[in-house]
């Protein structure tokens, strides 16, 4: 049930007068988070972030869930990008600087597979807010311009059983 919840309010969210741009924003940050393990300050920091910027927040809880889940499918593959970038030796100098700071060991960054996640999130992040903003005008045009002219939609929405659902979930 919280389940089907999570996805009406997704949905409800997509069909809003929510700008595209802030919904992309959410679905994209959302994705660095959901790669990231969620111990952790750097997982923190990507939570403020979303919180900071003009981003859907619903978009971003949305797409960080279903992007953990994706990203259990691909740890193995995160794991092979930390390793590599932790064990370069061009990279060593960096590590080194970086791990004798303060607050970077608190970030897990020394972790092959937060390192996978969280470089792989940014490299995608940009890529993936212009799909993201993409999808959502095309999903309005297209799929929710057809569905709100049909009949069935119409008068659901007009009876007081839409209003019931709406409320209940």
């Amino acid at each position: 049930m919280l389940v089907l919840k999570f996805l009406l309010n997704f949905i409800q969210t997509l069909n809003q007068d929510v700008s595209p741009r802030s919904l992309a924003g959410g679905l994209a940050l959302g994705m660095v988070v959901g790669f990231v393990p969620k111990i952790g300050l750097l997982a923190l920091i990507l939570l403020i972030l979303i919180f900071m910027l003009n981003v859907n927040f619903g978009a971003a809880t949305f797409s960080a869930a279903a992007f953990t889940l994706i990203a259990w499918i691909v740890d193995p593959v995160f794991n092979k990008i930390g390793y590599a970038l932790l064990t370069a030796p061009s990279l060593r100098a960096l590590w080194t600087l970086v791990y004798n700071t303060p607050a970077a060991p608190w970030t897990r960054f020394n972790n092959t597979l937060v390192l996978g996640g969280f470089v792989t999130g940014l490299v995608s992040l940009v890529p993936a807010f212009f799909l993201f903003r993409w999808g959502v005008v095309k999903y309005r045009e297209r799929v929710l311009a057809r569905v709100q002219k049909w009949k069935v939609v119409q008068a659901l929405k007009a009876s007081r059983i839409f209003g019931l659902i709406h409320d209940t979930f």
